[in-house]
């Protein structure tokens, strides 16, 4: 315990204020999230005080990195474009200042001074995950003796991620967990070894506690992947295989200690081989994407160019389904369940090429500089995105906004992936 005292003084003694408010900002973000624009606005108004110089912010202006920050600031420039051909201006506005973020963050990024390095803002991430996470399994408990409920309701599903809507928890928890795995096995100290170790079997856990598809599909993937590196370029056979035992014995646990986790992925089959995309009013998740999936993809084929407006997406969404007689996932306003068709919806092919080209540029910058950390972090919300509309909310545009610029910007400080 005396080294991870020794470690938080430190990484409070050797940072910035401009780093500490960010390490803030992803904090908040990931548990009062309400809180986090206010401390996102702060952080902006300080690196305007402390900014670079101008002979600083021309060579950042310039930079091949700073391509990801131009793709986040059209992102955002498009939604305001797309209010033009928006007939619900009220919804419409009200999505531009949730997306501000797009526009906020890669302004801090260019012009504010910070000395973060990338590893360390994944550990606090991580770290922090980790903690809150002890805290849900402390709310759960006490729920638990204190309420009416009986059994272990409250260790479940969205009684469980408290935070947050559970699949956006799911997703950050499999890819906090999947860093700590990695940590695990990467050359450093050995007394955090085992810290390493319990962080990775709590956030494990809380991702399959959600009952997330989409979190532990990612879980999975990701935690493979890095078993993988381990067997295959660090030759570390028993170690990897010795990960994979230990992951297998973890879902088996789980999945048989309770079969409302198991439910969930035994209906997949059934929903894709039974499903109707018109006259159907299923809610079922599986049932429901599939819907949404067909609905979206109807209305693209009719606005294809310039999508239904940065207001309409869901008017639209909720209309089409209704005269589909879809009137199950009509009623309960869906969202097209992805982020890439969600965005076409809404902007037509150039806000999906704009978002779509913000993962090819981050994907090249981690294979350019060799970054195992920007390909777990890719990877997680390329997949994830593929399952829910992921920033169409708060919880998943502030975290992802921070996280994806933030990451890529450190290239003078990375650390490549070790052999």
């Amino acid at each position: 315990m005396e080294e991870l005292k020794q470690v938080v003084r430190r990484f409070w003694g050797e940072h910035t204020m401009s780093d500490l408010l960010l390490c803030l900002t992803i904090l908040l973000s990931i548990s009062v999230i309400k809180l986090a624009p206010i401390v996102l606005v702060v952080l902006l108004l300080w690196s305007l005080y402390k900014r670079k110089s101008v002979g600083e912010l021309k060579m950042e202006l310039f930079s091949p990195l700073s391509i990801l920050n131009y793709l986040f600031i059209l992102f955002f420039v498009y939604h305001l474009v797309g209010m033009f051909w928006s007939e619900n201006t009220a919804f419409g506005w009200m999505d531009v200042g949730m997306k501000m973020s797009f526009f906020v963050v890669p302004l801090i990024a260019i012009i504010g001074r910070f000395t973060i390095t990338r590893s360390q803002l994944i550990y606090f991430f991580s770290w922090c995950l980790t903690f809150l996470t002890l805290v849900l399994f402390l709310y759960a408990t006490y729920n638990s003796i204190t309420k009416k409920h009986t059994g272990f309701s409250y260790f479940y599903e969205s009684e469980f991620s408290a935070f947050m809507h559970r699949s956006y928890w799911a997703t950050y928890t499999a890819l906090a967990a999947t860093w700590m795995l990695f940590s695990l096995f990467s050359k450093g100290k050995k007394q955090f070894k085992k810290y390493y170790f319990l962080a990775w079997l709590v956030l494990s856990v809380s991702t399959i506690l959600t009952i997330s598809k989409a979190g532990i599909i990612i879980w999975i993937l990701l935690n493979s992947i890095v078993v993988l590196h381990v067997v295959i370029i660090r030759k570390w056979k028993f170690f990897g295989l010795s990960a994979l035992a230990g992951m297998i014995a973890l879902v088996c646990f789980l999945f048989f200690s309770n079969s409302r986790i198991a439910q969930r992925f035994q209906y997949i089959p059934y929903s894709i081989s039974h499903i109707k995309t018109e006259g159907n009013n299923e809610t079922e998740s599986n049932a429901a994407r599939l819907i949404m999936w067909s609905t979206s993809i109807k209305i693209i084929k009719q606005n294809w160019l310039l999508g239904v407006g940065t207001g309409d997406v869901k008017d639209e969404l909720i209309s089409t389904n209704l005269r589909l007689k879809n009137l199950g996932v009509a009623e309960k306003k869906l969202n097209s369940h992805n982020q890439f068709l969600n965005t076409w919806v809404q902007l037509g092919i150039i806000g999906f090429t704009l978002l779509l080209s913000i993962f090819i540029v981050a994907f090249s910058i981690a294979i350019k500089q060799k970054s195992f950390q920007l390909i777990l972090f890719g990877l997680t919300f390329f997949i994830t995105m593929l399952f829910e509309s992921f920033i169409e909310t708060q919880a998943g545009i502030v975290p992802f906004c921070l996280l994806f610029v933030f990451l890529c910007q450190q290239s003078q400080r990375l650390e490549s992936i070790p052999r």
